[in-house]
């Protein structure tokens, strides 16, 4: 996550029109090198098949109240409950006059069963916040949202009364409109957060903790119900190295990306190698409870870059990252041994799997023109991807940041938000949300 202060922006609705586009061109199953084909040209003449997920996107469009002065929440993360989607994001603050503290602020949280749009849920006292700005290190929303056995627990970060600054934050709903926010121990999770995740027992955090010379660690927190929690036992495989001094946040090695498989989770990330940090390595590990986790091996410990978005499906678990900006992929079987190879995208940073494929969006940030780019990728073994054409991209991104995808068995969702230029030349930021719904039967 960049850093970066909350504006005052505007959302501009976008509706945008995609045309149906087939996806015949077989793909390749054992390069040496994972690969991206070149798209599929699109079929001629009517056909009688099925529309299958990914390859038609609609827009969906924020509620009309979300539009106009104030500042708006940016969306961040969304899951999937049954046939309704559920997306997360920043704060809403009422604007205050010039030189005044935005106040009023309410995280946004919004529900939406397709085909119909988004809706936000309404301002309520678990959403509330108080409005902080930040300079360095986290900012304020939530970052994250999963569902499980007692119903959907969201983290990021909030005004924290015990100490100045920032901390972390757990959400609670049981039916994705009321929330309600956990009381959060400040000597447990005086750390950083990246993903939950649930299983049938409950959920679990993943995120790492700060720590002076070579003693920042991978950090897990688990929960039966998202309301106590405990912290995973602290090994020698949480070790993650020296932290990078950016004079900032430093950038430390940790656990991003957490999927349940059976009664178990795995989890991804990075570690960091030489004396000062700099050097980035893929991580994962596995824990049968939550609890205690234990360090995976990769084909190749030389292997340089980080994994952040991971999935469970047809091939088996897949992760996502990148290395310098270049698309990264990782496999394997039971989460214990991973092989690593470069994809040929951009870098990639959601990931979802639909039956035996799995999808993954690639962001392209450009510092001249043209535009940044949101693309899609699609793979049957997690080594071989295809660019899949049809989703949208916004002709005046400049940056997309925060995208994210989620799938059922019809339907999938992208939300994320831009930066962009205005005619008048203002620099703004806006949301975007699409989706792609299956007529197989």
């Amino acid at each position: 996550m960049g850093h970066r202060h909350l504006r005052i922006v505007f959302i501009t609705l976008m509706v945008a029109a995609t045309t149906a586009c087939q996806t015949s061109d077989p793909i390749t199953t054992s390069p040496p090198v994972a690969s991206v084909s070149p798209p599929p040209v699109p079929s001629s003449g009517p056909s009688a098949s099925p529309v299958v997920i990914g390859e038609t996107w609609q827009a969906l469009e924020l509620p009309t109240s979300d539009v106009g002065g104030g500042w708006i929440g940016l969306m961040e993360a969304v899951t999937t409950t049954g046939s309704a989607s559920v997306a997360v994001g920043r704060p809403v603050c009422t604007l205050g006059a010039e030189g005044v503290v935005p106040s009023d602020c309410h995280v946004s949280v919004w529900t939406t069963t397709l085909p119909g749009d988004w809706t936000r849920v309404p301002d309520q006292s678990g959403l509330e916040v108080a409005y902080t700005a930040s300079t360095s290190g986290p900012e304020q929303g939530m970052f994250d949202v999963a569902s499980g056995p007692a119903g959907l627990v969201a983290i990021g970060y909030a005004d924290d009364r015990s100490f100045d600054g920032l901390g972390v934050a757990i959400w609670r709903s049981s039916d994705s409109r009321t929330w309600q926010r956990a009381q959060v121990e400040p000597a447990l999770f005086s750390a950083r957060v990246a993903a939950v995740a649930a299983g049938p027992q409950g959920y679990v955090i993943v995120g790492y903790v700060i720590g002076a010379g070579p003693r920042a660690r991978a950090a897990a927190w688990t929960s039966p119900d998202g309301v106590t929690w405990t912290r995973a036992a602290d090994s020698g495989d949480m070790a993650v190295g020296r932290c990078y001094d950016t004079g900032e946040e430093p950038a430390c090695g940790g656990m991003r990306a957490i999927v349940a498989i059976g009664s178990g989770f795995v989890a991804v990330g990075d570690a960091r190698t030489g004396t000062a940090g700099k050097v980035v390595q893929p991580a994962a590990w596995t824990s049968g409870d939550g609890l205690t986790w234990t360090r995976a091996d990769f084909d190749d410990s030389g292997k340089k870059g980080s994994l952040s978005g991971l999935t469970t499906g047809g091939p088996g678990l897949v992760a996502v990252g990148d290395i310098e900006d270049q698309g990264l992929a990782a496999t394997s079987g039971d989460g214990s041994s991973w092989s690593v190879t470069q994809t040929g995208a951009p870098a990639l940073q959601a990931i979802a799997s639909v039956g035996e494929s799995v999808f993954a969006l690639g962001v392209l940030n450009k510092d001249v023109e043209p535009h940044a780019e949101l693309q899609l990728f699609r793979s049957d073994d997690g080594v071989a991807w295809q660019r899949v054409p049809g989703l949208p991209s916004i002709p005046d991104a400049l940056s997309y940041r925060s995208v994210d995808l989620a799938t059922a068995s019809d339907h999938a969702v992208v939300v994320g938000w831009v930066e962009a230029i205005e005619g008048t030349g203002a620099d703004v930021s806006r949301n975007f949300s699409y989706s792609s719904q299956s007529s197989a039967p």
